[in-house]
């Protein structure tokens, strides 16, 4: 086979050819790839460089394999095995102690074959340097002199059919494939003869004997012919320069269209291999082509970035960049999609998107076909040269076609073997599997020989390091020693010795503690300073040069990163003092301090400004930003900044290499991992008081994923965090582009705590405005251990209080002008309509202090099982919690005791039922009736509120149904008809409207009219308004309901009942409607309405009036935030839905928003900030965005759009807005859920104390939610309790269902054939599954329900088996369920049973306790069996549920709140005093409004219009 090699005679610029002959390769080769290194002007002279490093780490076996391997070896097992087509090639392994050569490490030792004498090294038979065996063949081998140095081995026979792996990477080279070489220049040979000398040398070097040209075929010199003007890759001037990077871009483009013209050959794909690609292990080549064959089919195979510089601002970065593969990827030029995205980028090269670097731009292509997002461009980009905005082509259409074609082959792919590391500094502990690394600079670990580091900690309390002691041997640090540095007040007898191995020293302060730095007693010759808020990292990776210099980072002192900032410009202002050009800012933490250098700038220091500091901001010239008012904006003592600004003047600043954090990013030697304790240490009451309101504790760092030091505490977060093993450390979950950000960021230049703690030891000193009350860097250089100013914003500490915040009315207006003020119709008025609900997160517009998190470090991806110890204790009468709600549960309706029904299992799949669900008359959104926006406004009332909240009052006006009766009263003939309507009025009158009227009432707030309630118009639906309401009004009402009943033949269609609304205030809060009902709908026995069939309708129109006051979704367009008063607003987006599936140009309120699940398929969701935090702590995960919604429907109202109705059963089975929650059960509950949504209308506050907590899913952990329900056919953690996986046979139960209020069988079908995407028993049972689409087919425990609280009526199966009032189900080793008496007891918070008169107490969820009556058994989670027991009403969405504790807990915004769950009920003084509220709150409230533990009887407030 002749190789031809082309070269370009600088003389004539024409193409020359050399030739030479090669040995053959064994079977004729099936692929071609291209090598493509482009490479332009300024890096022509160094091009030879990357050359050099391949024959460090040859591309290919073929490199130094045996020269002989064209011949059999004597045992026939040498050379090619042509029936095989697999080489035989020899390596040498070097197994020398120290040796430096090819080692065979790990897994590799199962791949090869080696020679049972090891190979000499001494004489003819050594290696060459290119690392094969010298000139003999193997056959040699037996006769070598044996040594203990090298091995020769060659790789095993592989298995028929299965692939080779290279350190986990394929990797079956270059016997199937030829590779070219193309060197491409970004101009033309011509006008450089650096380019064409270069281009020579390599060309020389590939004709030479051995090394890295035997894995290549070809070498070819091409060019791109790029004008000099244009060829620009100039990064500071990317928002401003349209050209800033059209050299790479149109350089990828020849090298596209260069392979792709087949002029050179017929490729199928190339890798574009920049100079700052680097090999890093040998056969990198071959990874590469196994690579290839693995992924196909694939448009672009590369790799995302994959170091940890972006994780400090990770979740505000584009998903497009996130996920972009790098330009240094490998290309399918024979795939459609890269030739269309290609063909765009030329399309663009003259537009502002050519300011997009080509691989990012690619990205962005494909994200918005896939997800819609256009991608934003730099405000001077869009500038023409005339100043005007250019307008850019919607592109969207044709993106999403590209990507409806080809996103199910998953063009975009990536690969272990190639890692982009983009400008991260790394040490070799960050190598992976990697075989080529993009971008990386690798520096020295430290080395213990060299250097010995003493750690500084500053503290002011005696234990508050002890955590950082206790773990210290637990990290991989470089410190030898630790100095503690505590006030002279403090007493610490501590012995650490039983912590840690390393010496601990206290030193008692005598200065301020600022000073520490300076005053820290130091042993060794190097120290680095923290304080007892943190911890020391998991990896200290302090890194050094090669000449074992340190690599410190800092932060370039330009506007956007540092002057912007007043505490940031002042440390810079203090600084220059030491010398004037200092432009650099370098954190206390981030400093390894020289403890002499340090010493001789301490004593200069005090010598200036004051052994404490205090003339610091004395001494002339005043600094413009020393003061603002009597704070101090700046550090109050010496800085790392101070200190490395001393050395430059010194002329020392050589003993340290400064890298720029910005560039490059920095890993933190320490991780605060004490936050909220950092704000509240040294608070008096009265600072604290000053405080109360201010969301305190809403120091949003706190929820950071890069605190947590373990893969274990990161997946388990409930951030959503993921895992970066290369660097051990843990980053945030990506998010759509302007999305929620799980917590903000900020940084702080000191190591001074956030709020001063003088006043705790009793030292008055002025309050500093630090770090933490001045945002001090730009994300993309903040790292998030420190604490976020937006949680102290006010530095007066007199925040705004959580007070109903709305435009003022003044009664002098007109109406009209007054109802033009509130147009909620004409959005742009208020908010920009293309703004959406996470854009208002973002400007701060909802801003609320539960949008943190708590520390956690338990497993919340699913359960968190943490065990307890409890004690025991006697039995009390305590009585099982009644609390819970679910789909089947009978003490739920407010203590009544029904003893004579059977309670229902899930309505449409029980055999035995309290109440038949029909779904043909469920709750469908057809049955509330939102009028369109341009009439709604129309229907607006001026209302003139007072000042103060309290309870809805709610009027029925049941006229018009006392009218029917009298009709029928009169006619004789009709008596029977009469006695059964009568039974249904009264039903109406006296039970079912009285208990919706009280409950509502109870659960909901509200700013009274001063004046009666007037309607709007003469007639509301259907009814006719009584005179008397048009002309005086409906007194004491905040919300009036006129009750008419349908005609026969209305009823006779759809007999269900219907609510319209007719009349809004000029909030648009519903205030007038009418509901329709149909009589005969309910069932009468003997003259009677039963209890079942009074529960049915009361659930149901209670229901209905939720719908009515705000939880439908054709509503959430006149929601307003709370907090500002301003509209959420609303957006056009494209939704398909219907029978048809037709996509509709949708209005959607920006309360929806939608997510990508895991499988790639779009969701929405209902999203504000108190529903967002009830939700997180109901399943115990602190990234969910909201409540998962049911697909879209059609919008009965508006045949051009669609709409959303209903929550997704499959999350929420048990929640109000469910297809199933008019079930009997729901009669008088109304969830935290509901409640949270119509808190943050604006409209309402909520009794949550009142609330009753679903169950369903309860604790569960992340997994519930973003994972499915059975994975592989079996139940994951997450879903244990909730779903199945169980074939039962006819009447047998297995277990419980979710409330365990059953014994249960699973509803596992074996012929139920549900779609691909929710066959969750694969491989072996793809028919496998429920028949329930509505819950995705999840089986779950809903068969042959058997009530444990059956009274009598069922069959005990296990001894001690009890069916009372308070019996519960459990699950059993025996694989039968058994109901036992069960107690939830509200002191000591612990959930207990009883065996044969024995008590038994479950310590935490999964305990096996042996009962000694032959079985034992499993405990329940208590927060599905006691729901008010672990955070009530899941701490209404006003704190964070901590499922980490023994039995968990709220942890409320307002630390002042002292009610169990988070009702705001304790006062600020109650608190002080250490009063709390009951823990039994909301039960007795329950009590309280029920207490006959019946059906509410009306209360005079209750108004029911006869």
């Amino acid at each position: 086979m002749t190789v031809m090699t082309m070269h370009i005679d600088a003389s004539n610029g024409r193409r020359r050819v050399s030739d030479r002959k090669t040995k053959r390769r064994g079977t004729t080769k099936s692929t071609r790839l291209a090598i493509v290194r482009p490479f332009c002007d300024f890096d022509a002279n160094v091009l030879l460089t990357t050359f050099e490093r391949w024959n460090s780490f040859v591309p290919c076996r073929a490199a130094v394999m045996d020269p002989g391997y064209e011949d059999d070896d004597d045992d026939g097992r040498g050379g090619w095995r042509e029936e095989e087509g697999i080489l035989d090639e020899w390596v040498i392994f070097d197994v020398s102690v120290n040796g430096t050569d090819r080692r065979m490490v790990g897994e590799e030792e199962g791949m090869w074959e080696c020679e049972e004498s090891d190979r000499g090294t001494n004489g003819e038979d050594s290696g060459d340097d290119d690392g094969g065996s010298g000139d003999k063949d193997s056959t040699s081998s037996s006769s070598s002199t044996p040594s203990p140095m090298i091995r020769r081995c060659r790789r095993k026979r592989p298995v028929v059919g299965a692939p080779e792996y290279l350190d986990g990477v394929l990797a079956d080279g270059s016997r199937t494939t030829s590779v070219d070489l193309f060197l491409l220049y970004s101009r033309t040979y011509t006008d450089s003869n650096d380019a064409v000398k270069a281009v020579d040398a390599i060309i020389e070097e590939f004709l030479s004997p051995g090394g890295w040209g035997r894995c290549f075929v070809n070498v070819f010199a091409v060019e791109a012919g790029i004008p000099k003007e244009l060829d620009l890759y100039i990064p500071e001037a990317q928002s401003e320069l349209l050209n800033w990077v059209n050299g790479p871009n149109r350089q990828y483009g020849a090298a596209y269209r260069i392979v792709q013209s087949g002029e050179w050959g017929n490729y199928e794909a190339f890798y574009l291999m920049e100079g700052e690609s680097v090999p890093v292990k040998n056969y990198w080549l071959d990874a590469i082509i196994g690579e290839v064959d693995a992924h196909r089919p694939f448009a672009v195979l590369g790799s995302r970035y994959n170091g940890d510089k972006w994780d400090g601002f990770y979740e505000s970065m584009p998903i497009s960049l996130l996920h972009h593969a790098n330009g240094n990827g490998i290309y399918n030029v024979s795939h459609p999609l890269l030739e269309r995205i290609t063909g765009q980028l030329e399309v663009e090269a003259t537009g502002p998107y050519n300011s997009i670097p080509y691989d990012y731009r690619m990205s962005q292509i494909w994200t918005e076909g896939t997800l819609g997002i256009v991608p934003k461009l730099a405000p001077k980009i869009m500038l023409n040269e005339e100043g005007e905005n250019i307008t850019l082509s919607d592109n969207l259409e044709m993106f999403s076609t590209w990507a409806d074609r080809w996103k199910g082959d998953e063009p975009y792919k990536f690969t272990n073997a190639i890692q982009n590391y983009a400008a991260t500094n790394i040490i070799p502990r960050n190598l992976g599997p990697e075989y080529v690394v993009h971008g990386a600079k690798l520096y020295s670990p430290w080395d213990p020989t060299r250097m010995a580091i003493t750690l500084v900690v500053s503290d002011w309390f005696y234990d508050r390091s002890l955590s950082l002691i206790k773990n210290l041997d637990d990290k991989d640090h470089p410190f030898s020693s630790v100095v503690i540095m505590i006030p002279e007040s403090v007493s610490n007898s501590h012995d650490y010795s039983k912590y840690t191995s390393v010496p601990v020293t206290l030193q008692y302060r005598h200065a301020p503690d600022f000073m520490d730095l300076c005053a820290a007693k130091v042993m060794t010759d190097w120290f680095m300073i923290t304080n007892s808020y943190h911890q020391v990292s998991r990896h200290v990776d302090l890194m050094f040069t090669s000449g074992f210099v340190p690599v410190i980072p800092f932060t370039p002192a330009t506007y956007p990163l540092c002057l912007k900032y007043p505490y940031c410009m002042e440390i810079i202002m203090l600084s220059q003092r030491w010398h004037p050009k200092t432009n650099r800012v370098v954190l206390d933490m981030d400093m390894l301090y020289n403890t002499k250098e340090r010493n001789e700038f301490c004593t200069e220091w005090m010598e200036r400004y004051g052994a404490n500091g205090q003339h610091l901001y004395a001494t002339p010239p005043p600094l413009r930003l020393k003061r603002r008012g009597e704070e101090i904006v700046g550090p109050k003592g010496p800085t790392a900044t101070d200190y490395l600004a001393y050395l430059t003047r010194e002329k020392k600043g050589g003993m340290y290499k400064l890298i720029d954090r910005s560039l490059y990013g920095a890993r933190r030697p320490f991780t605060k991992v004490f936050r909220k304790e950092e704000n509240l240490d040294g608070l008096s009451v009265d600072e604290l008081a000053k405080r109360f309101g201010m969301t305190l504790l809403s120091n949003t760092t706190e929820c950071s994923c890069d605190r947590f030091q373990t893969e274990n505490e990161c997946l388990g977060s409930g951030l959503g965090c993921r895992w970066r093993p290369l660097f051990a450390s843990c980053h945030p979950l990506e998010m759509i582009d302007d999305g929620v950000l799980i917590c903000s960021t900020t940084k702080a230049a000191t190591i001074s705590p956030t709020v001063s703690i003088d006043a705790s030891l009793g030292k008055k000193a002025p309050k500093v405005t630090g770090p933490e009350s001045e945002v001090y860097f730009e994300s993309r250089v903040n790292e998030r251990d420190e604490t976020g100013g937006e949680g102290v914003n006010d530095s007066n500490g007199d925040g705004p209080l959580a007070v109903r915040d709305l435009p003022a009315l003044s009664v002098d207006k007109l109406a009209n002008d007054i109802l033009n003020s509130f147009d909620p119709i004409s959005v742009s008025e208020n908010m920009s309509p293309a703004a959406s609900l996470l854009e208002s997160f973002s400007r701060g517009e909802v801003l609320s202090s539960h949008q943190g998190t708590i520390k956690t470090s338990c497993p919340t991806y699913g359960p968190s099982i943490v065990p307890r110890r409890i004690e025991e204790f006697l039995y009390n009468n305590y009585s099982i919690d009644n609390g819970g709600r679910s789909f089947n549960n009978t003490a739920s309706v407010i203590g009544r005791q029904v003893s004579t029904l059977v309670a229902v299992g899930r309505a449409r799949h029980a055999q035995l039922q309290l109440v038949q669900f029909d779904p043909l008359k469920g709750l469908d959104i057809g049955l509330v009736k939102v009028p369109l926006p341009d009439e709604a406004k129309k229907r607006r009332t001026l209302v003139n509120y007072g000042e103060t909240q309290s309870e809805l009052r709610i009027t029925f006006d049941t006229s018009s149904l006392l009218t029917l009766l009298r009709k029928l009263g009169q006619n004789f003939a009709a008596v029977d008809q009469y006695n059964l309507t009568k039974a249904r009025i009264n039903a109406y009158t006296d039970t079912i409207l009285p208990s919706i009227v009280r409950l509502w009432g109870n659960l909901l707030r509200v700013y009274h009219p001063l004046y009666n309630v007037h309607p709007h118009s003469s007639s509301c639906g259907v009814t006719s308004i009584p005179q008397q309401h048009l002309e005086e009004g409906v007194t004491d009402a905040d919300v009036v309901v006129y009750v008419e009943v349908k005609d026969l033949l209305t009823c006779s269609l759809d007999s269900r009942p219907e609510l319209t609304i007719c009349s809004f205030d000029q909030h648009m809060r519903p205030m007038i409607g009418s509901l329709s009902i149909c009589l005969d709908d309910m069932d009468v026995q003997d003259n009677k309405v039963n209890e079942k069939e009074i529960l049915h309708h009361t659930a149901l129109l209670s229901q209905m009036l939720g719908r009515f006051l705000g939880l439908s979704p054709s509503l959430f367009k006149y929601f307003r935030n709370p907090a500002t008063g301003l509209l959420w607003g609303e957006r056009s987006v494209k939704i398909s839905c219907g029978e048809s599936q037709a996509t509709r140009e949708t209005m959607l309120s920006n309360i929806i928003q939608q997510g990508i699940s895991r499988d790639g398929e779009p969701f929405y969701e209902v999203s504000s900030p108190t529903l967002r935090q009830v939700v997180r702590n109901h399943f115990d995960c602190q990234t969910l965005m909201g409540a998962r919604l049911n697909g879209p429907v059609s919008d009965p109202n508006n045949d051009d759009e669609c709409t959303f109705f209903n929550l997704d059963l499959r999350f929420h089975f048990d929640e109000d807005m469910t297809s199933i929650s008019t079930n009997a059960d729901g009669a008088f509950a109304v969830s935290p859920l509901s409640l949270a949504l119509l808190e943050d209308s604006s409209w309402y506050k909520a009794n949550f104390a009142a609330a009753t907590t679903p169950s369903f899913g309860r604790g569960a952990g992340c997994g519930f939610v973003v994972s499915s329900c059975i994975v592989g056919g079996k139940v994951p953690d997450y879903s244990s309790g909730y779903f199945c996986a169980s074939v039962e046979l006819p009447g047998a139960r297995s277990g419980c269902d979710y409330t365990h209020h059953h014994k249960a069988a699973c509803d596992l079908e074996i012929d139920a054939s549900p779609p691909e995407k929710n066959q969750y028993f694969l491989p072996s049972n793809p028919e496998f599954g429920s028949k329930f689409a509505d819950v995705h087919y999840c089986p779950m425990r809903s068969r042959h329900l058997v009530p444990c609280t059956a009274n009598g009526k069922a069959v005990a199966q296990l001894v001690g088996e009890s069916f009372e009032e308070n019996s519960r189900c459990f699950e059993t080793d025996s694989n039968i369920p058994v109901c036992l008496e069960t107690i939830c007891n509200p002191v000591d918070r612990s959930l207990s049973f009883v065996v044969n008169g024995k008590h038994f107490y479950c310590s935490y969820y999964g305990e096996v306790i042996n009962v000694y009556v032959g079985y034992s058994v499993f405990c329940p989670r208590i927060a599905v069996v006691c729901p008010d027991l672990v955070c009530p009403s899941n701490c209404s969405g006003k704190g964070v549920c901590d499922y980490c504790l023994d039995i968990p807990k709220c942890i409320c915004d307002n630390p002042f709140d002292g009610t169990p769950g988070c009702y705001g009920g304790t006062s600020l003084a109650q608190n002080l005093e250490g009063k709390s509220q009951d823990e039994g709150s909301a039960q007795s409230s329950r009590e309280q409004n029920y207490p006959d533990s019946g059906f509410p009887r009306s209360r005079p407030d209750v108004t029911i219009i006869m």
